[in-house]
């Protein structure tokens, strides 16, 4: 009891319960905080809730239950903080009690290690290495790193994923073609993180989501404004290599810095020893139906890989699509090169 308000804490159901009778006549949710510390990650500062408040008056009482937890941040809290903040932000009183208990975080701790480990010995190996090992399996993209500090999982990661097929993405891409994924896992967290970062053991495990969708390429990174690092990978390499082992013996429907192959509902573009200016230019592509255009434009990251010495792009085009014009060129400068296709 502080301040006038009862607080109960309930670890089963993850909420705090504030009662004070008789009420005032304002709104509590605005003053009163709630600050949870996890067991995991000691060192690091603690994770603040703000808003998602139920509040009701009950007779002269008032009532209001925040969670303590979501569905995107579901660790063992060691311990919880609360209190009022007067009208100038000062605190006005606060207490800080145990939440969960320690079985909480030895449960947390082994269902962490099995999963840094599934990731780790997994059946594929990590599809990129740079300051992290980044491994995708299950449906779930995971920066590993061993051993790592107290601060490595802190900051901000980001993914943008580029479709294979951007027409079944729908409306999950953004601009620029692309979906993106971004969230800080330092402190203060919101409850719509879709990261989760934990550190045991000197093991560094940041995970997160992929869309539902299949993912071609994925740009991987941690810092905003001045990255740290940054690297980019594909998931669907094979798909490329049996691309090209489809049209390697025909003749291209079009040459220009690249060769480009219609087959089926995708085009096909192969260079052979290309070099970075090859992949660096912007690609445009204008798909035509009759009168009606689509324009289909991607950067080479996006729909490329660079595979056994050879560049090769797949571009997949909409139905009923009759011919095209593609090429590359960079802003300001116009095209470097394009031609025109048609469907045999």
């Amino acid at each position: 009891r502080q301040g006038g308000w009862a607080v109960h804490a309930s670890p089963r159901h993850r909420v705090v319960v504030y009662v004070q009778s008789p009420c005032g006549e304002d709104d509590p949710a605005a003053r009163l905080f709630l600050q949870a510390f996890r067991w995991l990650q000691r060192d690091s500062k603690e994770l603040k809730f703000e808003g998602r408040a139920a509040f009701w008056r009950e007779g002269r009482a008032c009532v209001m239950v925040r969670p303590v937890a979501s569905p995107f941040w579901p660790f063992p809290v060691a311990s919880l903080r609360t209190g009022e903040r007067g009208p100038d932000g000062a605190v006005l009183w606060e207490v800080e009690f145990p939440f969960d208990s320690i079985e909480g975080e030895a449960a947390v701790t082994a269902a962490y290690r099995r999963e840094y480990e599934a990731f780790a010995a997994g059946p594929v190996r990590a599809h990129a290495q740079s300051n992290w090992r980044i491994h995708v399996q299950g449906g779930r993209v995971a920066f590993l790193k061993a051993p790592c500090d107290a601060g490595d999982p802190h900051g901000d990661f980001f993914l943008r994923m580029y479709p294979a097929d951007p027409a079944g993405a729908a409306d999950d891409l953004a601009a620029g073609g692309f979906a993106f994924v971004s969230s800080s896992t330092s402190p203060p967290v919101k409850d719509d993180v879709r990261f989760v970062a934990l550190r045991v053991d000197q093991q560094c495990l940041v995970s997160a989501p992929l869309p539902p969708w299949p993912v071609a390429t994925v740009a991987a990174g941690q810092g905003e404004g001045d990255v740290l690092w940054e690297t980019t990978f594909h998931l669907d390499v094979e798909r490329h290599r049996r691309a090209w082992a489809a049209v390697r013996s025909a003749a291209p429907n079009a040459r220009g810095a690249f060769d480009v192959y219609w087959r089926g509902a995708e085009l096909v573009y192969v260079r052979d020893a290309c070099a970075e200016r090859d992949t660096a230019a912007r690609f445009f592509l204008h798909a035509f139906a009759g009168a009606a255009r689509a324009n289909l434009d991607f950067d080479f990251v996006e729909r490329g890989v660079v595979a056994d010495g050879r560049c090769v792009a797949v571009a997949r085009l909409p139905d009923g699509i009759d011919r095209v014009r593609t090429g590359q060129f960079v802003a300001g400068e116009g095209a470097l090169w394009s031609v025109d296709v048609r469907a045999s």
